[in-house]
């Protein structure tokens, strides 16, 4: 079995991949899959797990897949998700042999940039513990980051929302305090000369900011480390077009391991 661990983004729950999973088997892989999404810290069944920083987050995350599975896996990862997958593969790089990066931010490395990230954060943590989770969340959705989603069937919005308003509020507020991009480690030198394992990231063309991000940290990451755009897509391509990121995942299993990078316009689609 193919080890595949997939970890959901802020306000998700392990069951957000499912749609994913389930295109995924269409797929002919070499080898049949074992897929994993967990409930991260803060969320869901995790809702009480609450590690002190960052860092203890991920050897958390770390220490549960090493426990599930006895050989390297593939590391799947969006947003909040790709954050701590990217954690975890430089903790430990032998335990991962394929990462995939989804709409990831690698990490802030000027002190007043994220001091500001940090103090924002913290302001959306006592918005949750002041107004409630539903008030949240739907200030939540209504960010402009999310606005290409409104083109969604409303059953599948609707489930999205049901999910995220299934987590615990305290929970939430911690994870939003505590894993704050302003708060982690900049993981940009470490992926300027990686070598471990190859690294895809992934972002959506109307997701500009997160696309302009990544394009930067590809053609200044090392040569294991490689960008694609997803047309037509925003932030978040797991809940927009599961279908492609499962084309996407049956790809990276199934190719051999790239010793260099294309250029990222190469990828795009």
């Amino acid at each position: 079995m193919e080890p595949l661990v997939l970890l959901h983004g802020f306000t998700g729950r392990g069951s957000s991949w499912d749609r994913v999973l389930q295109a995924l088997m269409i797929h002919s892989l070499p080898n049949p899959v074992d897929g994993w999404s967990p409930d991260l810290p803060g969320h869901g069944s995790s809702s009480r797990v609450r590690p002190e920083s960052f860092e203890m987050t991920a050897e958390r995350v770390r220490a549960e897949i090493q426990q599930r599975f006895s050989q390297p896996i593939t590391l799947v990862g969006y947003s909040l998700g790709a954050r701590l997958a990217l954690g975890v593969a430089v903790s430990l790089p032998s335990l991962v042999k394929r990462l995939v990066l989804i709409s990831v931010q690698p990490g802030i490395n000027l002190v007043h940039e994220r001091r500001a990230r940090a103090d924002a954060d913290a302001g959306l943590a006592e918005r949750i513990q002041r107004d409630g989770l539903e008030s949240f969340i739907t200030h939540w959705q209504s960010l402009p980051i999310f606005a290409g989603q409104n083109r969604l069937p409303t059953e599948v919005l609707v489930r999205q929302t049901q999910h995220r308003l299934s987590n615990d509020p305290e929970g939430l507020a911690w994870a939003v305090r505590t894993l704050s991009p302003g708060l982690m480690p900049d993981y940009r030198p470490a992926l300027k000369k990686w070598t471990h394992c190859p690294v895809t990231l992934v972002t959506g063309a109307s997701d500009e900011k997160f696309t302009t991000i990544n394009r930067e940290l590809a053609l200044n990451a090392s040569d294991r480390v490689e960008h694609r755009v997803l047309r037509g897509v925003g932030h978040n391509p797991v809940l927009e077009v599961p279908d492609e990121v499962a084309a996407l995942v049956a790809e990276v299993l199934t190719e051999p391991s790239r010793g260099a990078r294309a250029p990222w316009e190469r990828w795009r689609k």
